[in-house]
């Protein structure tokens, strides 16, 4: 299957969009009218879609891929996480709570209403078959002068000896934990300028952790790791998820003026602490796309992962790769968003953007090979105006949940198979991404849309060996215009929402178009 050609058919930036001060080479078009449809000649054909880079061999995705993060707490709102599909829940359980005194420590001892709550949220996640991640923070006052470390010198005996009791606990049926993160965002360092404070408040001090001592970091993982070993061989550790965004210290010279430290991992890598993980964990998060894409090849989240995953190879680290919270929201703040003409540009949340997003972020995870992505969060909570979640507080679904259903059911047991080749618009910024995988009941799914441009549409040409017939649909579900297919070309427009287009042999084995199941 290649790509043929694709056509513009409009692209315009709305007049409500402004100009992000982020970059001198930002541009926007404010007021500018639609353009009427047109036939133009085909532009420039590139090797690989813009910002995606090319898989070396066809990979088989991840069975725990689709993610979540939230909803643990009830029992009703985890029903609706497995309608949407998920594979793993992460669960945060705090050491403060399960041992606030240290007698509870020295007798293995778990405070009794602490524990239920914490079995409850693991029931609550084993019982609609989900695979737990446990995220383990929060130390009790009696262990660290922070509740998120550093651990204080001589009770890190005390932190081995509570995770060996989780581990050895909850490593049994029902509950079978076999994955373990340690420390929640553990590269936040100790000194928040006055400008963050200003902005945030105290409670950014919350979350001050191990950032400055990446040494101390690698001394508790070479001691916690073989304990947890030694009790369960088949245990997965992970680094805590660190932020790797939002620069305090040791900036690299984007995405600055946080309160992280850009050579945490380092420092930790280069103290010994490689031998005692498993699987790297990171965070994304939307509004640093930007800044990933200026270093390193793919958007978004594949940049960041590459970017990353480089580092660590440098350093002669090479291990799976898990995002313990990405997200976007359906209301509240612009997002910066960089368009293939290199120009920054604000994005406004909404339904359709949320749903958007969420689609593109996990297919682009898909490709670079991630093991795990968790979306934060699941359920829209009172506190949050910019209501990340993917259903309601009342748990009634927005479009992202049907995005991630629809992401759930294309991508289990699939195989990527590698980039389309792609064009480049030759009016206005934009142009076509897209990706080929191989579904679990052998049909082929392409993934297609057009990016790097808030707005527009084009029209993409298939060429496909004899096919009984060519369907698409939209990120939600839906079906979408029916493809013009004369039996070996398919013509199919697409907007900067993705379309997945499929090829379906009618047999025995399926006698139904996907889009007759989709609705």
């Amino acid at each position: 299957m290649r790509l043929l050609h694709a056509r513009t058919v409009r692209a315009a930036v709305g007049a409500a969009l402004l100009a992000l001060a982020l970059s001198a080479a930002a541009s926007t078009s404010p007021g500018r009218a639609e353009e009427p449809a047109q036939a133009l000649a085909p532009a420039a054909v590139h090797s690989a879609p813009v910002g995606a880079p090319a898989a070396a061999s066809p990979t088989d995705v991840s069975a725990l891929l689709m993610g979540m993060y939230g909803g643990y707490d009830d029992p009703r709102a985890m029903q609706r996480v497995r309608e949407a599909g998920a594979a793993a829940m992460r669960v945060y359980v705090e050491w403060n709570q399960l041992q606030p005194y240290e007698a509870y420590n020295q007798g293995d001892l778990l405070e009794p209403s602490a524990r239920a709550t914490f079995e409850r949220q693991l029931r609550n996640i084993v019982d609609v078959g989900l695979t737990p991640i446990v995220l383990i923070g929060e130390a009790p006052a009696w262990a660290s002068e922070r509740a998120r470390g550093p651990l204080m010198p001589d009770k890190l005996p005390s932190y081995v000896r509570f995770v060996e009791l989780l581990v050895r606990t909850y490593m049994q049926p029902p509950f079978s934990v076999r994955y373990w993160e340690l420390w929640p965002e553990p590269d936040a360092i100790a000194e928040i300028s006055p400008q963050v404070l200003a902005r945030y408040g105290d409670d950014i001090l919350k979350r001050r952790a191990w950032g400055d001592h990446g040494a101390q970091y690698a001394e508790m993982l070479k001691a916690v790791y073989p304990a947890m070993k030694r009790v369960d061989a088949s245990a997965k550790v992970l680094n805590g998820a660190v932020a790797y965004d939002w620069f305090g210290r040791n900036s690299p010279g984007f995405n600055a003026g946080g309160i992280f430290n850009y050579s945490f991992l380092e420092d930790v890598i280069r103290a010994g602490g490689a031998c005692c993980f498993d699987i790297v964990s990171f965070n994304s998060y939307a509004a640093f796309a930007p800044g990933w894409e200026e270093r390193a090849p793919g958007r978004d989240i594949a940049a960041k992962t590459t970017y990353l995953r480089d580092q660590l190879r440098r350093l002669g680290v090479d291990k799976p790769m898990m995002v313990m919270e990405v997200g976007f929201w359906s209301e509240g703040g612009a997002v910066p968003y960089r368009q293939s003409d290199g120009g920054i540009v604000l994005i406004q949340p909404s339904a359709e953007t949320h749903a958007t997003y969420l689609s593109k972020v996990y297919i682009r995870a898909a490709t670079v090979g991630l093991q795990a992505v968790a979306w934060y969060t699941f359920r829209d909570q009172g506190y949050d105006s910019d209501k990340r979640g993917i259903v309601t507080e009342a748990l009634a679904p927005k479009p992202a949940f049907y995005a991630y259903r629809q992401l759930a059911e294309q991508l289990r047991g699939a195989t990527y198979i590698g980039p389309l080749v792609a064009q480049r618009l030759d009016q206005g910024p934009g142009a076509i991404e897209g990706y080929e995988f191989r579904n679990a009941d052998g049909r082929r799914v392409f993934a297609i849309w057009l990016d790097g441009t808030l707005s527009g549409e084009a029209e993409v040409q298939f060429l496909f060996p004899a096919s009984g017939m060519v369907v698409a649909y939209t990120q939600t579900g839906a079906a979408a215009e029916t493809p013009a297919f004369d039996g070996r070309t398919a013509t199919v427009r697409v907007g900067t929402s993705p379309v997945y287009v499929a090829d379906v042999q009618v047999n025995h084995r399926l006698s139904l178009p996907i889009v007759a199941k989709a609705r």
